[in-house]
């Protein structure tokens, strides 16, 4: 904070990776289940950054947004990628007064903790960091980057409502 105003707004809704299953042992039935976080994950970054759009607008000041997605799990990443997609628009809603950016944190291991902290207040403090608004960055372990949309890795099509007696071992077979 400067004298007079927020100049930054960091998001960093607090983690959910240990609610869920472990992927390595959970059916594909607790696998799906995973994912009903996801909407709220979204709404929680929407409802931040809305708040810190509204106050750049009243304040008629300049302000730079950091989400910081939670990513640590496989049921975590599609809301990862929502926020990005989240920052990509705010960034377009007033250019001159709003900067939003996104780091899908894809890791809890303690020793990434410091270049995601390095990461982000490049990020929102620095004068050149504009061009990296609404790109879709990532943490991994002993890693940080930005990534290309991803596609999917296998589609089923099968007739009816009704679950195939195949989709257990299909599933496995795709995620090799």
């Amino acid at each position: 904070k400067r004298a007079g105003g927020i100049d930054a707004v960091v998001i960093a809704p607090g983690s959910a990776a240990a609610t869920l299953p472990d992927p390595a042992a959970a059916s594909w039935q607790q696998r799906l289940a995973g994912y009903s976080a996801t909407a709220d994950h979204v709404l929680t970054h929407a409802g931040w950054l809305r708040a810190a759009a509204r106050h750049a607008v009243c304040t008629e000041r300049p302000i730079r947004v950091m989400h910081l997605a939670d990513a640590a799990s496989p049921a975590l990443r599609p809301a990862a990628q929502a926020v990005a997609q989240l920052a990509r628009c705010g960034s377009l809603l007033r250019p001159e007064l709003i900067d939003v950016f996104s780091i899908a944190v894809e890791t809890a291991e303690p020793a990434d903790h410091q270049p995601v902290a390095e990461l982000t207040a490049r990020l929102l403090w620095s004068g050149d960091a504009t061009a990296l608004r609404g790109a879709e960055l990532v943490a991994r372990p002993g890693w940080v980057g930005v990534r290309s949309h991803p596609g999917p890795s296998a589609a089923a099509s099968y007739g009816t409502s009704a679950i195939p007696p195949w989709i257990t071992d299909w599933l496995a077979e795709s995620r090799s």
